[in-house]
């Protein structure tokens, strides 16, 4: 971005606004990733994967080798979820009798912290959690508050919290890392687009007026 800032707007503002706020690309051929907004030159290929995933299939999951990294350093695990995205990829090849561990894949948060970092053999288990979760779905089971058993906070929890810096540096976008100075800028918001659904099924989304909280007429 030609003027990077960071700026506080309403959920569901357009991409293309928070560009042209910023000065925009610098950049003809770019990719975004949203969770804050950052722009990349398109080809960075882990980058690319976490944006556009590869299906999860028996022959990746057959590569697993079960070390339980992405479990144990997936956050929500670490807080006490019931959250295991090993025994997802477990599932995904062998199938998995164990309707907690299955039950747990609502807990995931997607952050995708096992697929950009933790994994060795860079697998892709939040893929598998997400299938988990969709096939959850399909057949109308639905996550119910104390379905799963909760440990409390994990004794290493401290100490497995992965620094930004070194999943920035994993995937390959430490270099792209500039400051963005907080600014108070008057945004024009016309629309905003909010998805009514999780990952866990089809995302329909609805355009609102701002402040109506009802569609706009198209």
């Amino acid at each position: 971005m030609r003027s990077p800032v960071t700026v506080a707007v309403p959920v569901g503002v357009p991409v293309e606004a928070l560009l042209e706020l910023a000065g925009g690309p610098t950049v003809d051929d770019y990719m975004i990733m949203v969770g804050g907004v950052i722009v990349l030159p398109a080809g960075l290929r882990r980058v690319e994967r976490l944006l556009h995933p590869e299906p999860v299939d028996i022959k990746q999951t057959t590569v697993c080798i079960q070390c339980l990294f992405c479990t144990e350093l997936c956050p929500r695990y670490l807080l006490g979820h019931h959250i295991m995205p090993h025994k997802a990829m477990l599932h995904t090849n062998y199938g998995l009798d164990d309707p907690a561990a299955l039950l747990g894949a609502y807990l995931c948060c997607e952050c995708g912290l096992c697929e950009a970092f933790a994994c060795p053999e860079l697998l892709m288990p939040r893929q598998a959690v997400i299938r988990v979760k969709r096939e959850l779905a399909a057949q109308g089971i639905r996550y119910r508050k104390g379905a799963t058993p909760e440990r409390g906070l994990h004794p290493m929890y401290e100490g497995r919290m992965v620094a930004s810096q070194r999943v920035k540096e994993r995937i390959g976008v430490a270099a792209f890392d500039r400051r963005a100075p907080y600014v108070e800028a008057a945004l024009p918001v016309t629309e905003v687009r909010i998805p009514l659904r999780s990952t866990s099924a089809p995302r329909p989304s609805r355009w609102l007026r701002p402040g109506t909280g009802s569609p706009p007429d198209r």
